[in-house]
């Protein structure tokens, strides 16, 4: 394993997402988290860290189109695929859709 180059722009980076990371910690509401979670995908994903990215817009409120497009205008199939299976495993076992009666379509 190799270890990253320590330049000023790596410690910014790292000093960024400390940042957020306390931020989202001491975060009082459910908004407030939500909006720090997707802050941090955000800037996960300008920084191509797509897996990160993946596990943050899973947990956060951003739509499920803007997320899937943003992966798919960037190319990146896996981080979509991770982004999928994270929100897939997020979602309630107990969801359902609604059964249509056939008889009220026109």
């Amino acid at each position: 394993m190799t270890l990253p180059s320590i330049t000023p722009k790596y410690v910014e980076s790292q000093l960024r997402h400390y940042c957020v990371e306390v931020k989202r910690v001491f975060a009082q509401s459910a908004a407030q988290r939500n909006q720090v979670l997707a802050a941090q995908a955000n800037a996960f994903f300008n920084e191509k860290r797509y897996f990160d990215a993946a596990q943050r817009y899973a947990q956060c409120s951003t739509s499920f189109e803007e997320v899937a497009l943003k992966f798919l205008d960037a190319g990146e199939r896996d981080g979509l695929r991770a982004y999928l299976i994270s929100r897939l495993e997020r979602t309630r076992k107990t969801v359902s859709c609604p059964i249509f009666d056939t008889n009220d379509m026109p």
